[in-house]
Formats: C-alpha cells, sequence, structure tokens
C-alpha cells in the first residue's frame, strides 16, 4: 500500500508542478504532510485500509462544466439592478463520505492569467450558480480594469473545485468565454442639466468652454461635481447651500458614486460619466 500511495503523491505533485491552477503552495505541504503523517503507521501494518483515519479517505474528483447565460452583452443603466449574467456549472461530484466541496469562480479579461482577476466565491446555495447584475458587471469593467463608458471587454472564465481533504485533488473546469460592453455614453443636450433640475430660475451660463472644478448653483438649486478630486470641497459647499435640491456627479465608478451621494437624502441624485464631458456644457447660447 506504502509504495502505491508514495506512487499517487509523485503523480499529483507533477500535476501540480505543470498544470497551471488556483491553489497555493499550502495546499501541497497539506498533501505532503498527510502522507507522511499516513504512510509511517501504515509501513507496519501488512492490511490495505484508510480504517485508522477515518476523518480522510481516497476519492474521486470530477471537473464541473461551466455554462454562461449570455456569450455577449451590452449593460444598461436603466437595469442596473438586473441580472446581466449567470455563471451555472455542474456538481464536482465525490466518492468520499467526509468531505464537501467548494467552489470559486475565476474571471479576468482575454489574454491575462484567469487566477489573478477577479475570483467570487459560491456561497452554498442550493443551485451552483454566480450571478452579476447589469451594475456589478459595469462596475468591474469601469473600475477594476480601467474600461470606459462604451468600451467593450471580452472575458474568460472558469470555476474551480476544492475541498478540505488532502488525499482528493482540486479540479478546474473549462474555461468559458463572453464580451461585456459598458453602460453608453449618453449625449448632454444644450441646458438639458438645467431642464433635468426642475429648469429653475434662469439657466445659468458660462463665461468659455473651460469647465469649472465644479458648479454650485444656489439661484437653480442644483450644483455638478465635475471633477470628482475635489468631492470634498463640493460637499462643504453643499452644507452651506440646503436649498440646493438636485445633485450631478461625473465619475465612471458605481462604487465612488454611491459613496459620495450617501449623506445626500432627499436629494436628487444623478451620475454622469467622464465621457459626457465632450458633449457637456450648461450654455444658453447652444
Amino acid at each position: 500500500m506504502v509504495i502505491r500511495f508514495l506512487s499517487s503523491i509523485f503523480t499529483f505533485v507533477n500535476k501540480f508542478v505543470n498544470e497551471p491552477k488556483p491553489a497555493s503552495m499550502k495546499h501541497l505541504w497539506k498533501y505532503i504532510a498527510g502522507a507522511l503523517a499516513f504512510a509511517l503507521p501504515v509501513a507496519s501494518c501488512s492490511d490495505d485500509n484508510t480504517s485508522d483515519f477515518p476523518d480522510k479517505e481516497w476519492g474521486e474528483l470530477t471537473a464541473p462544466v461551466l455554462t454562461v447565460s449570455e456569450e455577449e452583452i451590452t449593460l444598461d443603466a436603466n437595469k442596473a439592478d438586473q441580472e446581466a449574467l449567470k455563471f451555472s456549472w455542474t456538481a464536482a461530484s465525490v466518492v468520499t463520505r467526509s468531505s464537501s466541496v467548494e467552489y470559486d469562480l475565476y474571471l479576468n479579461i482575454e489574454g491575462e492569467d484567469l487566477f489573478k482577476g477577479i475570483k467570487r466565491e459560491w456561497g452554498g446555495e442550493a443551485g451552483l450558480t454566480i450571478s452579476f447584475t447589469h451594475e456589478e458587471l459595469n462596475d468591474l469593467i469601469i473600475t477594476t480594469f480601467g474600461g470606459k463608458s462604451g468600451e467593450r471587454f471580452a472575458f474568460r472564465a472558469c470555476v474551480y473545485a476544492h475541498t478540505d481533504n488532502y488525499l482528493i485533488e482540486d479540479k478546474t473546469s473549462e474555461e468559458v468565454a463572453f464580451a461585456a460592453t459598458a453602460y453608453a455614453a449618453e449625449v448632454v443636450k444644450p441646458a438639458s442639466l438645467w431642464m433635468k433640475g426642475g429648469a429653475i430660475g434662469k439657466c445659468p451660463a458660462l463665461e468659455n468652454d473651460n469647465l469649472p472644478n465644479m458648479l454650485i448653483l444656489p439661484q437653480n438649486k442644483m450644483a455638478v461635481l465635475v471633477d470628482e478630486i475635489y468631492y470634498s470641497e463640493f460637499d462643504a459647499e453643499l452644507s452651506q447651500h440646503p436649498e440646493i435640491q438636485t445633485v450631478f456627479i461625473v465619475t465612471d465608478s458605481e462604487t465612488a458614486y454611491r459613496s459620495m451621494i450617501r449623506t445626500y437624502d432627499g436629494k436628487d441624485c444623478y451620475q454622469l460619466y467622464r465621457d459626457y464631458l465632450d458633449n457637456f456644457r450648461i450654455n444658453t447660447g447652444r
């Protein structure tokens, strides 16, 4: 039995070294440590069984089969909270009574190391699925991968199955491919922000085409943060003008936007993407 066991160690180490997978070195050390703990007492035994180690048994883990609900999707800001993509996979069954299988979804842009991208752990739900909303995927493109509004990204994904039993080799599914296009930049027409804010007072005008870092317009009961770096100053200005009811924030990051408006309860807040700046001017003459 010892010879068979040591042979399996050699096979596992060879696969570990030569096949890319997300497992860290601790899996290798766990296996070797388990082998030593197991092999020493077994060397003095003549029977071929694992009765002395009831918590760890030999087993076979099958590779999961991963599918994605859409191969091409254009993200829509009007569907921010709705499901955009769902990843589903088959169970990586294991023939042992002592191990449960856990799953991690890995996702990265095409051409990059898959296991250095985004990792999403399966939460143990009844279905073997992980979903992303339109907002979540858009935030990944803009914030994590540095994309721009309207930009298309090609992705690859896989699911990694593993157990807490060092006698069972982890398995990774075949990769799936899909593409997602970030929220499209909306062209803001002349004076549309003023109109969206209720068209209160006289439509504001700029002296030139150079946009300031922010526009604080209490007479129009609206404000625009053009450069998010100046959020602290913008927030301080708003606190001095409680009459302002409409707030526009220019940022490509959904997360940053949500953070910046968290204290603006009771106000109408809108996110604008930086691509808007190529088209947006508040000017009565246009």
